[in-house]
């Protein structure tokens, strides 16, 4: 992994100067795969695209940000980038007040917090020390599984697996099956894995043991 110049961005409500890491190149080296389509790679780390301001606690998308500048290696840089704090991932509440004031404001943005939303709402089974329990679901997080059935693309073959976790994790392990058939051999260990729960009739989200 090399990484980039951070760069200083200003808050799109207040101006408030954040700072957000950027990444030269990287690889999966040392990654962890699961069923829910999360990756956790330690050499190519996923930087928020949503963030909360420091000081204004305004919600707001990374992307509409200003670029007020890039720190250069051995430059001297303003006192107030260096007061800047980065730009830090949600939570999982923060996820869905992020859906619920509406900064899903496109396709693209909605499936990103509601994916996103699921992965965090499965942090929790992925970090258990012991032998994890089926959850319960809230009503809202059901509402946010149909609709990620929507938003995502049976035609990709990534998508089409999550939608099988999906399904999978709710209990509809038929569902899930059918969806699994016909997967490239690109995915087949995520495939297998999703297969073997499925039959099993195991509902939680579990690592893919990348052979």
């Amino acid at each position: 992994m090399i990484p980039g110049p951070d760069e200083i961005i200003a808050c799109p409500h207040c101006g408030s100067l954040a700072r957000r890491h950027t990444l030269l190149s990287g690889n999966t080296f040392g990654a962890h795969f699961w069923t829910d389509g999360k990756m956790l790679a330690p050499m190519l780390p996923e930087f928020p695209a949503i963030t909360r301001c420091a000081q204004c606690v305004q919600l707001y998308w990374v992307e509409d940000a200003q670029v007020v500048g890039e720190e250069q290696y051995g430059e001297p840089i303003p006192e107030e980038w260096k007061r800047a704090q980065a730009v830090r991932e949600l939570t999982r509440d923060e996820f869905r007040e992020a859906l619920q004031t509406g900064l899903g404001n496109n396709a693209e943005r909605e499936l990103h917090l509601r994916v996103h939303y699921w992965w965090a709402c499965n942090d929790p089974l992925r970090e258990a020390e012991t032998a994890p329990i089926p959850p319960d679901y809230s009503d809202w997080e059901r509402e946010n599984f149909a609709r990620l059935l929507e938003l995502l693309d049976a035609h990709a073959p990534g998508e089409r697996l999550m939608m099988a976790e999906i399904h999978r994790e709710t209990g509809n392990f038929d569902a899930a099956l059918q969806l699994i058939q016909d997967t490239p051999e690109s995915h087949r260990a995520w495939a297998e894995t999703l297969a073997a729960h499925a039959r099993q009739g195991d509902r939680v989200v579990r690592q893919i043991p990348y052979r």
